[in-house]
């Protein structure tokens, strides 16, 4: 239940559609939302909106936070050795 307010916060930040609680979805929010997503223009605004607050680099902040691990590749580096 924690996410349902996080999504919100996310959705507020980054346009990115909140489509609510995944127990509450409602096919046809899903699909109108899947229409706004038709032009290339579209989708290039929200990946914009998106990459201001996502930087992909999340596992690695909270692996490292958690458990020092440090990056992903580190982590992978060291589990082939």
């Amino acid at each position: 239940w924690h996410q349902i307010p996080l999504a919100s916060v996310f959705s507020a930040c980054t346009g990115v559609p909140d489509l609510g609680y995944m127990s509450y979805a409602v096919p046809q929010a899903i699909a109108d939302r899947v229409l706004e997503l038709q032009s290339q223009e579209s989708r290039e605004e929200l990946a914009a909106g998106a990459s201001s607050v996502v930087d992909g680099k999340g596992f690695d902040r909270v692996s490292d936070a958690v458990f020092g691990w440090g990056t992903e590749e580190d982590l992978w580096t060291e589990a082939a050795a």
